[in-house]
């Protein structure tokens, strides 16, 4: 929102959802992000052709 205001833009919410518990409610998303992330590096390293180095 804040970059859409420092464009200019009239930035008013009507609505929002927020938490009313704390915790590390993201953790599952971040190792799975984390876990492709490493997976596809893997893949893509191990697959690359000396020759496109």
């Amino acid at each position: 929102m804040r970059y859409a205001v420092e464009l200019g833009f009239d930035v008013a919410p009507i609505e929002a959802y927020v938490r009313t518990q704390t915790g590390r409610y993201l953790d599952a998303r971040y190792k799975w992000l984390r876990d492709a992330y490493i997976g596809m590096r893997a893949t893509s390293v191990a697959t690359r052709s000396p020759s496109s180095r």
